[in-house]
């Protein structure tokens, strides 16, 4: 650890299977250590799913980097299951492996006076664009699942929760178990 501050941040997102999807949350990362690298010593980027590095992985290196704190800020702009239950679950087991190192589950990005402006800024920059129905449009195709993963089966709740009766199967599609 370059500062000894023994304070880390970890950003958690999503993940995608398309390539560079990662792209913008790794320049935050790689911004916010330059602008506060006197706070914290390092800034991670981590996965929910598909395209890695994943949470595990980012804890992991974190307490190996010797961090007393690490700050774990979900990368969602809204509040939703992922928040409330999936990714708080995640760190929650994963916390149990390193107990010398305090892990707090931050605020998600959420509503902020900056976040209209960045919409301002977007509505502007789409002004002139095409017609959707004159944009070519890739196919999910494009974007094969990654092997070892799969992806979602859409089903009703009721469909849903008896498959997972029938099966045993406790986990959702992260690999929490929730009850």
């Amino acid at each position: 650890m370059s500062n000894n501050t023994n304070t880390g941040i970890i950003l958690i997102g999503h993940g995608s299977r398309v390539p560079g999807a990662s792209a913008a949350m790794e320049r935050i990362a790689s911004m916010l250590l330059e602008r506060n690298a006197q706070l914290y010593d390092f800034v991670e980027i981590s996965y929910m799913e598909r395209l890695g590095p994943r949470l595990p992985d980012a804890m992991s290196k974190s307490a190996e980097m010797g961090a007393k704190k690490v700050i774990i800020i979900p990368y969602f702009l809204h509040v939703g299951l992922h928040i409330i239950v999936d990714l708080p679950t995640m760190v929650r087991e994963e916390a149990k492996k390193y107990p010398g190192v305090n892990f707090i589950f931050g605020k998600t990005l959420g509503f902020d006076e900056s976040t209209v402006t960045l919409v301002e800024k977007r509505i502007k920059e789409s002004w002139e664009w095409e017609d959707i129905r004159e944009v070519n449009i890739k196919s999910r195709n494009d974007y094969p699942i990654p092997d070892g993963q799969q992806d979602v089966v859409h089903m009703s709740i009721e469909e849903a929760e008896h498959y997972r009766n029938s099966c045993g199967v406790k986990n959702n599609h992260h690999g929490v178990t929730s009850d």
